[in-house]
């Protein structure tokens, strides 16, 4: 995740809301706080009741999955496609496969950092906009 947190804070205009608390929100916390990183959020560990409101807010969804785990497909995937907001994807893989057949979606390379500058870069430009086709593909297939 500290590739993302790197590179965003360069985008003033952009805003990166991190929810949940893994293994390094508490490391992650305390670097935005020295780095005085004021454009990125935590919000915790939350309900999923308390997590719609933010897709609904949202103009771009990322996830980031590390190269040992190049054979998994994470569920979140699934729901982050369920939206049909744009995605970026951090990662290699089995998941990067089931991506590829999807619209509106940004692949790089795991913690490439110029490659998330340019996919930031490129969705800026780009009115947001849902992905019917999206939402009615993973509601047939998964």
């Amino acid at each position: 995740m500290s590739t993302i947190i790197n590179v965003v804070k360069d985008f003033p205009t952009v805003r990166l809301v991190l929810i949940g608390n893994g293994n390094e929100y508490s490391h992650f916390k305390k670097f935005v706080r020295k780095k005085n990183i004021t454009n990125v959020l935590f919000t915790g560990k939350l309900t999923w009741d308390n997590v719609l409101p933010y897709y609904q807010y949202s103009s771009v969804l990322f996830a980031k999955l590390e190269a040992n785990y190049c054979s998994a497909i994470p569920s979140k995937l699934f729901e982050y496609l369920s939206t049909g907001l744009p995605i970026i994807y951090s990662g290699e893989g089995a998941a990067t496969k089931l991506l590829e057949q999807f619209d509106h979606v940004q692949l790089i390379q795991t913690n490439d950092e110029q490659g998330l500058r340019e996919a930031i870069l490129k969705m800026q430009n780009v009115p947001v906009s849902i992905s019917y086709e999206n939402r009615l593909h993973i509601y047939r297939k998964y």
